[in-house]
């Protein structure tokens, strides 16, 4: 690694603990439980997308179209966009 980079390496690693420190503090939690949360919800939120990705996976757009569709039209008073019609 060249002298530059690992330069800007800690540059952004500096920059990235500055930021962490003072949302730990306007948190008013510490670093280490603020670095925990934001893991976790991380972690989280891409199991939610897995999930997704996996439900998504079994089904055609057509199919897909023609359920929101089905839903649109129970809802009373609601006009369909042109766009939405496809």
């Amino acid at each position: 690694m060249s002298g530059l980079t690992r330069h800007f390496r800690q540059s952004i690693e500096v920059y990235e603990t500055k930021k962490l420190e003072l949302e730990a503090k306007h948190q008013g939690v510490s670093i280490n439980q603020l670095s925990n949360y934001l893991l976790a919800v991380q972690l989280t939120q891409l199991e939610t997308l897995y999930a997704l990705e996996s439900r998504l996976e079994k089904k055609s757009i057509p199919h897909l179209k023609e359920r929101v569709k089905h839903i649109q039209e129970k809802i009373p008073g609601t006009q369909v966009p042109a766009w939405g019609r496809q």
